[in-house]
């Protein structure tokens, strides 16, 4: 049921969750998912922990990720029709890695399993 619901994920919104992806790796690897949820929850804990540390996070290949550190500024509310003070925020960034980018920027035919 639950391989048929990610199927039917991807499909119908293009998108897919966590618990898909464990299924995926369990698949492609034989490994119990038990340890592959515990790995991918390991692994993600692990990213948020070294961006919160503002560590960059780089995966060779693959891409990176990093904090941008957006100060205040003055917006315009059409909403409120005046200036509001927006507060300085932080946002993590993702950017694809060259090997990403060339499998991204290609045509899903020519992309290999």
């Amino acid at each position: 049921y639950l391989k048929d619901g990610c199927k039917l994920l991807m499909q119908q919104k293009r998108e897919t969750n966590k618990r898909c992806l464990v299924n995926r790796v369990v698949e492609k690897t034989g490994v119990a998912e038990k340890v592959v949820s515990t790995v991918v929850d390991s692994f993600l804990d692990t990213i948020i922990e070294m961006l919160h540390d503002d560590v960059r996070v780089r995966i060779r290949n693959f891409g990176q990720w990093y904090v941008v550190d957006y100060p205040e500024r003055l917006v315009y509310s059409p909403k409120e029709g005046r200036p509001v003070l927006i507060a300085p925020h932080r946002r993590a960034v993702f950017k694809p890695g060259a090997q990403l980018h060339m499998v991204l920027s290609s045509t899903p035919e020519d992309v290999t399993e």
